[in-house]
């Protein structure tokens, strides 16, 4: 099968942004947002790292003649640029090209995250929040200090409870902090022995 970049992608001129010796810059043919822009080497390459050192010269030039076209032509807010390197990373072209894309305010709800987010769900730089699977080491215990505050200002008001009600009470938050504490595979083993010797002085 022919490679779109080296034998399609300059053939509709309206479509090209611009060329040079070895870049050239076109518009996205299924753009993303208005002004989805690619830039892609004219040898054809699969990676970024593939690159040789008098391309990635040119290739920094080609980046801010891109993005200052896009500044004048779309006023955008901000713009994404990325690269899908492999099958897995959704690279459909084997030719290296790489996305500038355009944003505007309020062309999502929350733009927080960017490109983080290309995974569903695990994008937002809130507490709390990320891929539990893909921390290289546990996340200290001082991140789930913003889950437990909860249970701090119910011990600072227990005195206004029941004895009955308190019991129950204290065992279904002793129950979800020790779920809360065993998201991550690295504190499974710990976290048991971890309330049992800690937790308790959070409630008497």
């Amino acid at each position: 099968m022919k490679c779109f970049f080296c034998h399609e992608a300059l053939r509709d001129e309206k479509m090209v942004l611009f060329k040079t010796e070895r870049f050239a810059v076109r518009f996205d043919s299924y753009p993303v947002a208005k002004g989805h822009l690619l830039i892609f080497p004219l040898r054809h390459v699969e990676r970024l790292t593939d690159l040789t050192p008098g391309e990635w010269v040119e290739l920094r030039g080609v980046m801010r003649r891109a993005e200052e076209a896009l500044e004048e032509r779309f006023h955008p807010d901000g713009m994404n640029w990325g690269v899908n390197q492999g099958e897995a990373a959704g690279q459909t072209v084997p030719h290296l090209h790489i996305h500038l894309i355009p944003r505007y305010r309020g062309d999502v709800p929350d733009p927080r995250g960017g490109v983080r987010r290309i995974l569903p769900g695990v994008g937002s730089f809130r507490r709390g929040s990320g891929n539990p699977s893909a921390y290289p080491v546990p996340r200290p215990l001082y991140e789930y200090s913003h889950r437990v505050e909860v249970i701090i200002q119910y011990n600072n008001l227990r005195e206004t409870v029941s004895e009955g009600c308190q019991r129950c009470v204290v065992l279904t938050i002793y129950k979800v902090l020790l779920l809360l504490l065993t998201e991550y595979d690295g504190l499974r083993y710990d976290s048991e022995k971890l309330l049992l010797e800690k937790g308790a002085n959070l409630f008497y």
